[in-house]
């Protein structure tokens, strides 16, 4: 594939020194941020942390989820688990990618039956309206029902 310019993204690490994080019992490393649970409670239950500094996940709409979790959880009691998100992401290049949900390989780990409908990008509106004749379209639907468990799109790397 020839292309011009190629742009590498390192990541961010957390800056957490300095919070007082020892003092009030909550585990973190300078690496990888304050460590939560599944409910964004830190190792000091009554201590909730969200967005970059405790998530692997390091996009704005990502942070919006997890503070509205914690909002729930922690003021009105909830059970709200970050593992039952389904957390939409795309990158903005040229092939776009995006992808929300499960991937058939998270499906496959997690013993759940699903089914695969796959169409060609040529026949999506979206491909249609963008003039993109390559690329796939994939949806997992749990096994004998409607119900969504993810989807991917790809316009140019049909192996998704």
């Amino acid at each position: 594939m020839e292309f011009d310019p190629l742009l590498l993204a390192t990541g961010r690490k957390p800056s957490v020194e300095g919070l007082g994080l020892e003092d009030a019992g909550v585990t973190f490393d300078n690496r990888m941020g304050i460590q939560v649970n599944d409910r964004l409670q830190t190792t000091n239950p009554d201590v909730y942390a969200v967005g970059d500094v405790a998530s692997k996940y390091q996009f704005t709409h990502v942070a919006d989820f997890g503070a509205r979790l914690v909002i729930r959880n922690a003021l009105f009691f909830g059970r709200d688990k970050f593992s039952n998100l389904l957390i939409p992401w795309a990158t903005y290049t040229d092939p776009e990618v995006a992808h929300v949900g499960l991937y058939g390989k998270d499906l496959q780990e997690r013993n759940i039956g699903y089914t695969t409908f796959t169409r060609e990008i040529a026949d999506v509106d979206r491909g249609i309206v963008d003039g993109e004749a390559e690329g796939l379209v994939k949806i997992h639907v749990k096994k004998g029902t409607d119900q969504i468990l993810g989807v991917q799109l790809s316009e140019a790397m049909p192996a998704i």
